[in-house]
């Protein structure tokens, strides 16, 4: 295979591999101890991967897919729109309690909303963005 060609069976078994270190629980350091994989390899191709999802035309990666029947199956977007809103806009607004200067996060999905602090939102986020980026 000349150089810059794409090994179908290589991207076959590294999609395995990142298949069953997502099933395993574990976090990808510990999956690839465990499994005698090199870790630098493991994330080498989870990079590779996701940059090659990413490229896929946009009718591969249609919102809805085919179950078999000729009918779409609508899935869940992948990105949910998040609006933070300065502590002023929001005393100005009448239908969002008073939060008494704390600049409040308003997640909207699928008709239901919800407010949570800005300080939480981004302690959950460094905890989320921790835990992914040490495994």
């Amino acid at each position: 295979m000349a150089r810059g060609e794409r090994d179908p069976e290589k991207e076959r078994y590294w999609r395995g591999i990142l298949k069953q270190q997502e099933a395993s629980g574990m976090n990808a350091k510990e999956f690839c101890r465990v499994k005698g994989i090199n870790d630098n390899n493991f994330f080498h191709w989870r990079r590779e991967i996701a940059h090659r999802d990413a490229e896929k035309p946009a009718a591969k990666r249609s919102v809805g897919s085919s179950n078999g029947s000729g009918q779409s199956e609508k899935k869940s977007p992948s990105f949910i729109p998040v609006e933070v809103n300065p502590p002023e806009a929001e005393a100005a607004s009448l239908d969002t309690p008073r939060t008494s200067g704390v600049a409040m996060v308003e997640i909207r999905f699928r008709g239901h909303r919800l407010q949570i602090p800005e300080s939480v939102v981004i302690g959950l986020l460094r905890v989320l963005l921790d835990g992914a980026c040490s495994g």
